[in-house]
């Protein structure tokens, strides 16, 4: 071999054994898996009714939360409860003047008396004079007098000095003062029409009116509650009312269910849409023991339009065996900025199941069939060396535009690259 050619042969025999072992450490291609999701319908159709959205951000955004430890499932809170040992109606000044009878379940109750603000009608209505109050048992003998019954008699001056309630006036039943059914009447001439806010709160009181309710309920459902009162079923159906807030009311039909209440707008009558909170009204009347027991209650509640569904076909990208992105399907039927989050958790070792990081993505989206990609930490993966299977938690689709938590599940899939 001629001695000049040696050398060449030798340096292409060294590239060629480069090339071979730069081939044998290329990258795996990537893949892209599709997986159906663990989501259980919700028995709510989609709302293409519009609501002004509260935030409007077009852009894409996307946050990666580290976690650590051994995964725990949060408790998604989705129920409220209330208590109420009061009851509170709307009387004219004509009623006041001619006298009206009040239930009294417990002693030391308190009761006050405030002027109704409305848009036909100012704070201007009369106050109560409270020495001008009449309060007796109904059928007490005529030689009774108030005082046997009332104490701690505050005028609405009196109120507004200390800075509460203002233009209101009130008292207490005195300890001695039996419980029963008391007349009440305003010797102090009102206005005919004028409207007052009569409040009884029974303080410490057994028997208290218990609701339980959903925070949120979309718009297209109806609001199904619990309700007892000391403990018990109701044996007569309360009445029940929406505010919005602008204090327009909307009269609500109350049918039982096996043990819940089912609440219907009445007379086929439409809310507006809002992104407000609204004001759900339940007063009761029952009789316990041979006792009227007169109970109100008022909580807040969301209605939303359900606006967007997560489809159950997810893309999961792969990239050296480690999920790197997922796109999920969302069928859109009202325009707003929607997020998505989740948390993804791995194996360790041992096989326990661990919580890797939580994952989110918003955007802004038009009707129709669309697409939000969330980005997973790989590098997050490998530090803490675990393994598959990777599993998708806490699956979230929040509708930004209206504050509202359209879908939530628990568990949603398993991702492993078979």
């Amino acid at each position: 071999m001629n001695s000049q050619l040696k050398p060449l042969l030798i340096a292409l025999s060294s590239l060629a054994l480069l090339a071979c072992n730069d081939e044998s450490q290329v990258e795996p291609t990537a893949q892209t898996q599709a997986v159906t999701l663990n989501i259980q319908p919700i028995g709510t159709s989609l709302d293409s009714q519009t609501i002004d959205p509260i935030i409007t951000s077009q852009d894409y955004v996307s946050f990666i939360t580290p976690l650590s430890g051994q995964y725990q499932a949060p408790k998604i809170q989705t129920q409220q409860q209330q208590n109420s040992d009061q009851y509170w109606f709307t009387v004219t000044g004509k009623a006041l003047n001619q006298g009206i009878q009040l239930p009294i379940s417990q002693t030391n109750a308190s009761v006050r008396i405030s002027p109704k603000q409305n848009k036909q009608q100012s704070l201007t209505t009369t106050s109560i004079d409270s020495q001008q109050i009449s309060f007796m048992p109904v059928n007490a003998p005529a030689s009774n007098k108030t005082s046997q019954y009332m104490e701690n008699i505050l005028n609405a001056d009196k109120l507004a000095t200390a800075g509460i309630f203002a233009h209101s006036s009130g008292f207490t039943l005195r300890n001695s003062a039996p419980i029963g059914l008391y007349q009440m009447l305003v010797k102090q001439t009102l206005p005919e029409n004028a409207q007052y806010i009569i409040n009884v709160k029974e303080k410490n009181s057994p028997k208290q009116l218990s609701l339980t309710a959903p925070l949120a309920t979309s718009q297209t459902d109806n609001l199904t509650l619990s309700l007892t009162l000391a403990n018990q079923a109701l044996r007569h159906s309360p009445t029940a009312m929406l505010f919005d807030n602008h204090g327009n009311s909307y009269p609500l039909s109350v049918t039982k269910q096996d043990q819940q209440w089912q609440l219907t707008l009445a007379n086929g009558a439409e809310l507006p849409t809002s992104q407000h909170l609204m004001a759900l009204e339940i007063n009761t009347n029952e009789i316990i023991a041979g006792q009227l027991i007169k109970r109100s209650i008022r909580t807040a509640i969301k209605r939303y339009s359900h606006s967007a569904n997560i489809d159950q076909q997810l893309q999961v990208d792969w990239q050296q065996q480690l999920p790197q992105q997922l796109s999920f399907n969302l069928d859109i039927a009202s325009a707003s900025r929607f997020d998505v989050s989740a948390v993804i958790t791995g194996a360790d070792q041992q096989g326990q199941e661990v919580s890797i990081m939580r994952t989110q993505a918003a955007q802004w989206f038009e009707t129709g069939k669309q697409t939000l990609t969330l980005p997973i930490d790989q590098a997050l993966i490998s530090q803490m060396q675990l393994t598959a299977p990777f599993r998708v938690r806490e699956l979230t689709l929040t509708d930004q535009g209206q504050l509202a938590r359209l879908s939530y599940q628990a568990y949603a899939s398993e991702l492993r690259l078979h």
